[in-house]
């Protein structure tokens, strides 16, 4: 310290105290104390005292300032500059001049004073609960690799957000980047006891279609640990080799995480063009599901959950996973997998074609189904690499589940712990209707496994007066019946259905989406569907439901804005919709997770070299050379081999909405500001259409048969 570096230059008699007066000496400790004080109440940033000796600051001034006002001595050969009619001291004629000193004068011992954090913009109040002890050297602002922003919500709960570096770089969607806006799935699971640990399947960037070994592409199971004011972790990985698509992902109530894998098999694609004559993006791949055991994360061997494709039955032709055909993949993305606990069941629904057809797949397995022999085909991979097992019978499966054309436009699916059983929402060129998939008796105005004139399975039509469901979002259980968000000709709006299918809760919570102008009739180009919902501050096997139940809601609006918004089991906002348009987006069709501890998590990436949303992108639908994620291109149009994308990125970005009592205050965050996320371009920016009118529609080919099967 000064203090202490001049009194051994005095005892080393390098320095007497008659070269500094006294009175400088006591101005000079009451000014430094007085600088200190007042530092812990500005907020602004320092310079280093070598700088204000070095750099310019002083340079151009005759004597300098100390912080307590006076002129100070320059230190060196030189003698300092006399003011007119003030003496000065001078040295002791014997004693040999001191050294330069790098500071100019001694001040008293102090303790200097932390740099005050700056949280991010917006800054809310303090949180109430204490804040959470930091691990020194763990936490930080950086991007990436660290702690990326936070914000508070009015209800004291708060999104955080980080990178994490994953062992490979992540794939884009094949060939087309509006239906999903994000990279390939990305979907993620919680550990049904760990709070902090998530599990996160994806698909590393590689080309695949050019192999007759069936060989090609790695999927990943990672695992993730998580912390309120730390950044997410890579705690483990596995890596499934030849398979080149992850789907959907969930976790038995012992601990095995299972995620739908696809495999793309030359010969299948071969043998299909010929009999369907129909292009590549038609064809079949083999659909398995990928396990972990995350107790010890060891690898289990993938089984078989789609079709095992053949000619020798034309049931085995229907219900395909597709290459890469556009309109199916708009349906489900990459498909989802769901494990239903009562039952015991996987249950794997996908978008499908059927030849030239598109419409959609559902098949479900018992969580221990015993290995068999196929009636019909054979595997084209050995048992060590994909089993067969027994698939599962029942209502559930009758019908045209099992590969329907029915050309489904959208598709949502959850599982209700207190029923036991799967509740379903689809739409065609028509508005959403809902069904219970059947693993327990049908419950009022549902019917099990029957067909609607037009190939759709019985359920309500979600409808209230003049406004009605078009474009699904989430569902989640609410007691004994479920909640959902979906976007309506109206706005992203929120409704509860009990478990006889009636509609007890009906609340418009934004009027504006993200395509003003959107044309109701036609399939989701514009890329609409971010409307999601997820149970926050409780395990979502709890199913907590009424106004103490808390659910948070995201949506889009006009501009491209992305918000959160907390609300209850009744449709009711609890909280203020906070914007976090800089800061987080999510994929289309891609589902969120809620930890045991109630925190909301999902995951995203954005092209090389970036690690926020597009600050540009402000109208749908986006230009392709726009992209949010770049795909994975054709080699040739409509041609089976498909390239690795172009700037795929490693970092995987990772937000995690803390519920209030969970999300610490900022003093439990690092210190200093955030990194700023990219400012919007200030010119350039595109004009809104508000010619447009958005009106409820009907389309031509959906008779008024639906208007009477609503249920208010």
């Amino acid at each position: 310290m000064q203090f202490s570096k001049m009194e051994m230059m005095q005892k080393m008699d390098i320095i007497d105290e008659s070269d500094v007066p006294a009175s400088s000496i006591a101005a000079a400790a009451e000014a430094t104390m007085q600088a200190a004080s007042e530092s812990q109440l500005d907020a602004s940033p320092k310079p280093p005292l070598r700088m204000m000796m070095k750099g310019g600051r002083r340079r151009g001034r005759k004597g300098g300032r100390r912080s307590g006002g006076k002129k100070s001595r320059r230190s060196g050969g030189k003698k300092s500059r006399k003011r007119k009619g003030r003496k000065q001291p001078r040295p002791t004629p014997s004693r040999p001049r001191p050294r330069p000193d790098p500071h100019p004068l001694p001040q008293p011992p102090h303790r200097p004073a932390p740099r005050p954090f700056q949280p991010p913009v917006p800054q809310p109040p303090s949180p109430g609960p204490p804040p959470v002890p930091l691990p020194p050297g763990v936490s930080e602002w950086r991007t990436p690799g660290g702690l990326q922003s936070a914000n508070w919500a009015s209800s004291q709960g708060g999104l955080v957000v980080s990178t994490v570096q994953l062992p490979g770089k992540i794939a884009g969607p094949i060939k087309f980047t509006q239906n999903v806006r994000g990279p390939s799935s990305m979907n993620m699971v919680a550990d049904p006891i760990d709070a902090a640990s998530v599990y996160m399947s994806w698909t590393e960037n590689l080309p695949f279609g050019r192999s007759s070994k069936n060989d090609e592409g790695k999927i990943h199971v990672s695992k993730l640990e998580i912390h309120p004011n730390m950044p997410a972790v890579l705690k483990d990985d596995k890596v499934f080799d030849g398979f080149v698509v992850a789907g959907g992902v969930d976790i038995t109530e012992d601990g095995i995480v299972g995620t739908l894998c696809a495999k793309y098999v030359s010969a299948w694609i071969k043998e299909f063009q010929k009999v369907e004559d129909a292009p590549a993006p038609y064809g079949p791949m083999l659909l398995a599901v990928c396990e972990v055991d995350t107790k010890t994360m060891a690898k289990r061997t993938p089984w078989l959950i789609g079709r095992l494709w053949t000619t020798e039955k034309e049931s085995n032709m229907r219900g395909n996973y597709p290459h890469s055909y556009w309109y199916s993949k708009g349906i489900a993305a990459n498909g989802q997998l769901t494990y239903s606990r009562k039952p015991q069941m996987w249950t794997a629904f996908y978008g499908a074609t059927i030849g030239k057809h598109s419409g959609y797949a559902m098949r479900s397995y018992k969580k221990d189904a015993p290995k068999a022999q196929p009636e019909y085909g054979t595997m084209p991979v050995p048992e060590t690499e994909v089993e067969y097992r027994r698939v599962a019978e029942g209502d559930f499966n009758d019908g045209g589940r099992k590969g329907a054309g029915d050309h489904s436009a959208g598709w949502a699916m959850r599982y209700n712990p207190i029923v036991g059983d799967l509740y379903l929402q689809q739409h065609r060129k028509g508005p959403v209707f809902q069904q219970q998939y059947g693993f327990t008796p049908a419950q009022g105005v549902y019917v099990i496994g029957a067909f609607h004139r037009k190939g759709e399975h019985s359920g309500p039509i979600l409808t209230n007066g003049e406004d009605s469901a078009w474009l699904e979002g989430s569902l989640r259980p609410c007691g004994e019946g479920m909640i959902t968000a979906f976007i309506s000709p109206e706005g992203s709006t929120c409704a509860r259905v009990s478990k006889e299918g009636k509609i007890e809760k009906w609340r418009l919570i934004e009027s504006s989406i993200g395509a003003q102008c959107h044309d109701w009739d036609k399939h989701d180009k514009d890329g609409l569907r971010m409307t999601r919902l997820a149970t926050l501050g409780s395990p979502e096997s709890e199913a907590k439901c009424g106004t103490a139940a808390r659910f948070l809601m995201g949506y889009e609006t006009e501009g491209v804005r992305r918000w959160l918004l907390e609300i209850n089991g009744d449709c009711e906002p609890v909280s203020d919709p906070m914007d976090v348009t800089a800061h987080t987006s999510w994929p289309i069709l891609q589902e969120w997770t809620t930890t045991r501890d109630g925190a909301v998590v999902w995951a995203t990436a954005y092209p090389e070299g970036s690690y926020w949303p597009d600050p540009a992108l402000d109208q749908l639908p986006a230009k392709e050379e726009k992209a949010f994620y770049p795909a994975r291109p054709e080699e040739k149009d409509q041609g089976s081999v498909v390239l690795a994308s172009p700037r795929a990125s490693q970092w995987a970005s990772v937000s995690v909405y803390w519920p209030s009592g969970k999300m610490p205050g900022r003093e439990s965050f690092p210190p200093g500001p955030a990194p700023p996320p990219p400012v919007p371009p200030s010119d350039n920016r595109r004009r809104f259409n508000k010619n447009c009118r958005r009106r409820r529609v009907v389309p031509d080919d959906v008779d008024e048969t639906w208007q009477a099967k609503q249920v208010r």
